[in-house]
């Protein structure tokens, strides 16, 4: 396993998150089938504010110890992760290490036709409102180039048909551009 962040790092930031009584943290080795290493945090409820300001402090916690890319995502309603290491054989842009596309660094753009199409998507589906099933984790999969990413939705909205109904429109403009084997991953319902 090639971790990201060194062992002192990784042990500082989980001596302080073991502090936290109302939520446990722990390093799950097995995440994604064996092929990433995560700090896995469960037990925070994000359906209430008290939840949101807990993300928040942890969130805090992993950016002073570990860097400005270490914050936790959501993996499923209580639970929440935060990437420390990746399998060595998984190489970065990798089918296995796509590079998240989240609106944060331009640098990891490889067009900035795709970025605006992110954007172009988060407008839509905010402009749609807040409709359908509450869903965690969509984002859509794509090649380009010869390197894999993971385009993460923008939007504030939960509802799921927000930004279902443009998916065709998007993965069309992806397509315009050259990418390839799109894959919208579904998410998981909350």
């Amino acid at each position: 396993m090639k971790y990201i962040y060194s062992k002192e790092k990784i042990d500082a930031a989980m001596k302080r998150l073991r502090r936290f009584r109302t939520f446990k943290a722990y390093i799950s080795e097995h995440f994604a089938g064996g092929k990433d290493t995560v700090i896995e945090v469960c037990g925070i409820d994000d359906d209430r504010k008290e939840g949101w300001e807990k993300i928040d402090k942890v969130n805090k916690i992993l950016s002073d110890l570990l860097g400005e890319d270490a914050y936790l995502e959501c993996h499923d309603h209580c639970c929440h992760y935060c990437y420390i290491g990746t399998d060595e054989r998984a190489e970065k842009g990798s089918e296995h290490d796509p590079i998240r596309l989240n609106g944060g660094n331009l640098e990891d753009y490889p067009n900035k036709i795709i970025y605006q199409v992110q954007q172009l998507w988060k407008q839509l589906a905010e402009n749609k409102g807040d409709e359908g099933t509450c869903v965690l984790g969509e984002k859509l999969n794509f090649s380009y180039q010869g390197k894999h990413y993971s385009m993460i939705p923008l939007d504030r909205c939960q509802g799921s048909l927000s930004r279902e109904s443009y998916l065709k429109t998007i993965e069309s403009l992806l397509e315009s551009i050259g990418c390839g084997d799109l894959r919208f991953d579904w998410g998981i319902m909350d």
